[in-house]
């Protein structure tokens, strides 16, 4: 089992590529279909396929070759393994495909039922990604970054990208760094509006990452070809600060996400459980059963977070060497990763954690990333491919999207800064400057660069918007069906629940629900043997999370999060 696109194309006497999975580019052409690799094909050497291809596409997709000479297949997903290739191989029995869905499906039309991983529903309450437990269903493995897999008669056989690095090169100009990562997000951009679809959509926030991807279709003269969507309240300053700037750039702004919705659960429970059961398993968020195709090509930016620091910056005061421990309980906090008497987790879970995390930055270290950002090795061994990445990947089932700020380069290069500069954003800064730089000159919603980027960068005046209403086209949403799919129900939020909302700083319905939820987690773990549960959970903490109101922040995202990954995997009906 090789993929879910399985359509044969080109070949090059040799090599004969049999399907691709997802949506990319290479250089600026869309990599769609098989057929859209031909010229790819026609101007490589035979031999360097996996070579050429890790070096040169970009975005979420992987490509499935057969060599005749050989009689072998090799799955080469994208060189930062945005693009999960998940393998079974257990009891002479060997599949692969960068869909878990037909992975386990497949499986099971044969006999085999894998497991769902509790383990790995656990570490999603903790992390909201997976990535150390490498899969979401027991006895299947997934690729490292920069790997691919070669599929013999008797075997599956791992092999690293010999042409790749993110270890610092000293022979690298930052200049070039800029004006090349700048090209290749452009690229990326002109890829997408090559392909001809109902509608283009580019997300814009009032974030700096989707506003980078919009600066980059006005450098590469396609912003016209796109309108510019946000998700919200248009009386948050989230949407209000797009408006803003999609007014000041002459951008076209969209109702319609560029997402199709036939049927939206009305059961609250279904929002949560919902996007696991798409994915099986891997994402507390994404598409759902309701969802459906919809021909559209869709830009985000969430591989903006590594050009910056993600995950390091949040260590204080760390020492020259940093332990998985330190590192975890920097990230998640003492009630999720201590380990100790008062963490949610259990000692033994924990070890097993921070085991993982270790032997990840254990690879960061052999690969010569410095000490201070092998927390962002991290980051981007795990949440930008379990989470970010995947995103991308479980709406590319339905369309067509793309993260044009993919870039090994610019990765590889700030991976080899100081935390200090790294934690500017002075890459994102200098990519911004080169693209389009009045992006940097109106307000955020909230600081995205520190004091000294600002200072030894080029200097780039702050303005307030100036500009009259946005223009917005004509297009929406269609109003979806709503559908009770018999999860879980909580209660109307009350003006009450608002206000203790602000005094813990949580969410609204949260504070409305979370009895509602305590209860059906209740439920939930009564069919859960006690053994199980003590190999993952300090017992006495989950005791009082369950049977006591939650009544901290860091708790009641927690005791969601629990829902969510226990209704799933306890769910039979994927």
């Amino acid at each position: 089992m090789y993929g879910v696109n399985l359509t044969p194309g080109p070949e090059n006497g040799n090599a004969q590529i049999i399907g691709t999975d997802g949506f990319g580019a290479i250089a600026d052409l869309p990599i769609s279909t098989s057929w859209d690799l031909e010229g790819f094909l026609r101007n490589i050497r035979k031999e360097n396929i996996a070579a050429e291809w890790a070096t040169r596409a970009k975005g979420a997709v992987s490509l499935f070759v057969f060599e005749r000479f050989t009689s072998r297949v090799l799955i080469l997903p994208d060189a930062l393994g945005a693009s999960l290739v998940h393998y079974y191989e257990k009891d002479g029995i060997r599949a692969a495909s960068s869909s878990l869905q037909e992975l386990i499906n497949t499986l099971r039309q044969i006999g085999i039922a894998p497991k769902k991983s509790l383990k790995f529903a656990i570490e999603l309450v903790i992390a909201t990604n997976g990535g150390l437990t490498p899969s979401s269903f027991e006895n299947v493995k997934t690729l490292d970054i920069m790997h691919f897999l070669e599929i013999q008669t008797d075997k599956l056989v791992i092999h690293r990208y010999r042409n790749l690095n993110l270890a610092p090169d000293p022979d690298l100009e930052y200049e070039e760094v800029i004006e090349r990562s700048s090209k290749e997000i452009t690229d990326t951009v002109i890829a997408a509006s090559r392909l001809k679809t109902d509608a283009s959509i580019c997300h814009l926030t009032g974030g700096f990452d989707s506003r980078l991807v919009a600066a980059a279709t006005i450098k590469a003269g396609v912003s016209d070809s796109f309108k510019f969507f946000c998700q919200g309240d248009p009386v948050l300053p989230d949407k209000q600060l797009a408006e803003q700037v999609a007014s000041e750039l002459n951008l076209v702004m969209t109702d319609y996400s560029g997402v199709s919705t036939l049927r939206a659960p009305s059961d609250f429970g279904s929002g949560l459980v919902g996007p696991m059961k798409y994915s099986y398993g891997i994402l507390p968020v994404g598409p759902h059963q309701g969802n459906t195709f919809s021909d559209s090509v869709i830009l985000s930016g969430g591989y903006g977070g590594t050009f910056r620091s993600t995950y390091d910056y949040r260590l204080k005061d760390r020492a020259s060497t940093v332990t998985s421990g330190e590192l975890g309980r920097g990230l998640w906090g003492e009630y999720l990763f201590a380990g100790g008497d008062n963490s949610l987790i259990s000692k033994e879970f924990h070890r097993f954690l921070s085991t993982k995390m270790e032997d990840k930055m254990n690879q960061g270290r052999n690969e010569g990333i410095h000490e201070d950002a092998l927390g962002d090795f991290l980051y981007l061994q795990t949440r930008a491919r379990y989470f970010i990445a995947h995103i991308t990947s479980s709406w590319n089932t339905l369309s067509r999207r793309v993260d044009p700020l993919y870039s090994p380069l610019a990765i590889q290069t700030a991976l080899s800064q100081p935390l200090s500069q790294r934690s500017g954003n002075g890459i994102g800064f200098d990519i911004a400057s080169k693209l389009e730089p009045r992006i940097l000159a109106y307000p955020f919603d909230s600081k995205k660069f520190d004091h000294a980027t600002f200072l030894h960068q080029k200097t780039v005046e702050q303005t307030d918007f100036t500009s009259g209403p946005v223009e917005y086209d004509s297009k929406s949403n269609p109003r979806p069906e709503l559908v009770d799919f018999g999860y879980l129900k909580i209660p109307k939020v009350t003006k009450a629940d608002v206000e203790l909302a602000k005094t813990m700083k949580a969410r609204a319905y949260q504070i409305a629900g979370r009895n509602n939820v305590r209860v059906a987690i209740n439920e939930l773990l009564g069919s859960i043997p006690k053994n199980e549960l003590s190999e993952l959970f300090n017992l006495e903490e989950l005791d009082k999370l369950r049977k006591r109101p939650a009544n901290t922040r860091v708790r009641i995202r927690t005791l969601f999060n629990l829902y969510g990954s226990l209704a799933w995997y306890l769910d039979a009906t994927d």
